[in-house]
């Protein structure tokens, strides 16, 4: 807390950019796709949009003077991670919408079933 404190009111603390919340969130968006590649990556987007959330801030905070220049390349190419993860997640979307549709995962997952539990009795 003092060292939100001293950053606002110019202490001895240089403000430094958030780019660590932005790395932990796509990593959880990744996590997240990943396991839910099996059903729905629609849980994956909550992440994905803090993490794109926090780098529009903190590109806005560069460009009003508030962070220093320096940071202007680690924040462009963490907003650019966040669009692409943000168009990968609506093309699985949309292409796990499409295996729904088409039948794909009633048939993955009673098939499944049959092999774990067998056949029915």
């Amino acid at each position: 807390m003092a060292r939100e404190v001293d950053e606002l009111f110019g202490g001895d603390v240089a403000p430094q950019p958030r780019t660590t919340a932005v790395v932990l969130l796509l990593v959880a968006t990744l996590v997240l796709g990943a396991f839910g590649t099996i059903c729905t990556v629609l849980p994956a987007f909550a992440p994905a949009l803090a993490a794109w959330n926090i780098a529009e801030t903190e590109d806005d905070r560069i460009a009003s003077g508030y962070l220093h220049k320096q940071a202007a390349g680690t924040v462009s190419v963490l907003r650019y991670l966040c669009y692409t993860t943000l168009t990968f997640l609506s093309l699985a979307l949309i292409g796990q919408g499409i295996l729904v549709v088409s039948g794909f995962y009633p048939t993955l997952w009673s098939s499944l079933l049959l092999l774990i539990l067998g056949p029915p009795q």
